[in-house]
């Protein structure tokens, strides 16, 4: 069975952001990566800290990181309605009363009004900064279905000009407006009250360059344009076609797959979504690479990554940090920054879970992304019919990825602190909102003991991925110093299997967990076990992809689960979860709790395990004890 970035096993490739002097500047805050105003980042020298840390940054600027703090965030992401009452129809008028059929781009000028397309309208729309929404070139009445306005295709006054699908836009400085006429394969500019055929022969497909108005095109799509007026077009069969200030059509020496949906230009580099992926491309060298192949970014790159899915149209600039981009697959938005995938638009519905209550997403259907000159994020929901605004997602990855940083946390106060330490599966694929101590803290704000002793819990989820014996000395060197009051190890397989001699490593498990334990008991850290089955170790029925799609093997699904148990039982309490997934996977019309082509929990998974925890913590009720 193939294993990544698990501890034990291939570390995940983080490049660490390391200080040469070793001087590691850790900042927490309510928002990761956010230092309110009025405060200063605080800085400790790692040298007090030699052994744990050698395990950490020993290798200095080409080391990995291999630990992340997750800070949990108090501000959840919010997609407010911009612009749009649901309805379908072709109104303007104030945002909450206007109406689009199927809003398809979005391009914002330098004053902060916002173009859209309505590729069903067959309209070219302006959201003016008041909010009030007005057409600026289009025509043709609602077909009987109210669903579709016949397309056509006429140059001339705005109000008369007709389009057939319109998919892509771009804002000049001037203010000129070019729109992509996709299934008329050319490309359309609006000047003032004036509509014209800008490039491509209109009518005509084709891959042909050359002079503007000779070139052809195949259903462009997004546009863009860089600072010197190079106009780029996402061409949809072609790749990617530029067209240069002097009217100039070339294709983009490039190597992508030619069903380019996405490109967006900044400076002089390009970024491109394709079939495939990501790509970035240097127009000024020529050098060109791709991110990572659509859903193959598995595992994710850095902790709290996840997938790269499926980009559709993308969104760079406005002093924000990453690249956006929208996955009409999985009906979500999507960050990458320095090589981590997150959502910005909360779950995401997989297309082959379809009406699953637990993936149902906010948006349907976006395909439009924007950021203005102010950094707001603008999404066209065109499924729902609107233009939305997301706010509140996480500027940073929300993670600190230094151990000092469990050190430096805010004074306690009224707050009983829990730590969630182990291996991948801590983070794999979840945030700083539905990991499972980001769920395990949502639940323990609801409890009734807590609040009878007026502490609130606080949750913080620390991963590692060397090995075990580097959470033994975490917790010696770092953890027992900290103020914790409760420590929840989070135990599996990962830890040991694949080795060589299993019997040696699973006694060296023992000792290393025993030793995590008893530095935490030295410091009066109360903490438990956690053990969570791998999903091949507990049922057949969560492993069908990789059991009959990649490795048509069996297993013996119940022989881990005593070793392991008796290896930890006697140093801590032990929450065995592999009795409570064999009852749930025997239950009629379950939710899965591990993800298709991954070992790790879905997030029904990380919702079920961090139900047991909170109810052994219950049982338990170590903040009865606390004397941190």
């Amino acid at each position: 069975m193939e294993r990544s970035g698990c501890r034990g096993y291939t570390a995940i490739l983080v490049p660490a952001r390391i200080h040469d002097d070793l001087n590691l500047p850790v900042t927490l805050s309510q928002r990761p990566g956010f230092v309110p105003s009025g405060q200063k980042s605080s800085r400790m020298n790692v040298s007090r800290f030699p052994s744990v840390l050698s395990r950490f940054v020993a290798c200095g600027a080409t080391c990995f990181a291999l630990a992340s703090v997750n800070v949990l965030a108090d501000a959840p992401t919010r997609i407010s309605v911009y612009a749009g009452s649901g309805r379908a129809g072709l109104a303007d008028g104030r945002p909450a009363s206007a109406e689009f059929i199927l809003p398809s781009a979005l391009a914002a000028d330098a004053r902060g009004n916002l173009y859209v397309t309505d590729a069903a309208a067959q309209r070219v729309r302006v959201i003016e900064t008041n909010g009030f929404v007005r057409t600026i070139a289009g025509s043709g009445p609602l077909t009987k279905s109210g669903l579709w306005v016949t397309p056509g295709f006429r140059d001339g006054r705005a109000a008369q000009a007709q389009f057939n699908r319109p998919a892509g836009i771009a804002v000049s400085a001037n203010g000129e407006v070019y729109v992509a006429d996709t299934n008329n394969h050319c490309i359309r500019l609006i000047s003032g009250s004036i509509v014209s055929t800008y490039a491509g022969v209109c009518g005509t497909i084709g891959t042909k360059d050359g002079p503007r108005a000779e070139a052809t095109f195949s259903y462009p799509r997004q546009l863009s344009l860089d600072a010197s007026g190079n106009l780029y077009v996402a061409d949809f069969n072609n790749g990617v076609r530029r067209v240069d200030a002097d009217g100039f059509v070339t294709t983009v020496p490039v190597q992508v797959d030619k069903r380019v949906t996405g490109v967006q230009a900044i400076s002089t580099i390009v970024y491109i979504a394709d079939a495939l992926g990501l790509l970035q491309y240097d127009a000024q060298t020529g050098v060109s690479s791709r991110f990572a192949a659509s859903s193959q970014v598995w595992p994710p790159q850095t902790p709290g990554g996840v997938e790269l899915g499926s980009p559709y149209a993308l969104a760079v600039g406005g002093g924000v940090a990453g690249l956006f981009y929208t996955d009409l697959r999985t009906d979500s938005v999507h960050r990458w920054s320095s090589e981590l995938v997150d959502y910005v638009s909360g779950v995401p519905r997989e297309d082959a879970v379809l009406g699953d209550g637990w993936m149902t997403s906010t948006l349907h259907g976006p395909m439009g992304i924007a950021l203005d000159v102010h950094g707001r994020l603008f999404v066209a929901d065109s499924g729902h019919k609107r233009v939305v605004q997301i706010t509140g997602f996480d500027r940073d990855t929300g993670f600190v990825e230094q151990p000092l940083a469990l050190l430096q946390l805010p004074p306690k106060r009224a707050e009983y602190r829990i730590l969630v330490i182990g291996n991948s599966f801590v983070w794999f694929d979840s945030t700083g909102r539905d990991s499972i101590g980001a769920l395990v803290e949502k639940m323990l704000r609801d409890d009734n003991a807590l609040k009878s002793i007026k502490q609130t819990p606080k949750v913080v989820s620390f991963h590692t991925v060397e090995s075990i014996s580097a959470q033994a000395s975490l917790v010696k060197e770092i953890v027992s110093k900290s103020s914790f009051d409760f420590v929840i190890i989070i135990a599996n397989a990962n830890d040991f299997f694949g080795a060589p001699d299993l019997t040696a490593q699973l006694d060296l498990w023992h000792k290393e967990e025993a030793d995590t334990v008893e530095a935490l008991k030295a410091a009066s850290i109360q903490s438990m076990f956690v053990l969570i089955p791998e999903h091949w170790m507990v049922t057949p029925l969560e492993v069908l992809y990789a059991r009959e799609a990649i490795e048509p093997v069996d297993s013996d699904y119940a022989s881990f689960e005593q070793p392991m148990l008796a290896q930890l039982q006697g140093i801590a309490p032990v929450l065995n979860l592999f009795p409570d997934i064999r009852a749930y996977e025997a239950a009629a019309f379950v939710k899965p709790l591990y993800a298709n082509a991954d070992l790790h929990p879905s997030l029904a998974g990380r919702a079920f395990i961090a139900q047991h925890i909170v109810k052994r913590l219950e049982e338990l009720k170590p903040w009865s004890r606390s004397h941190r």
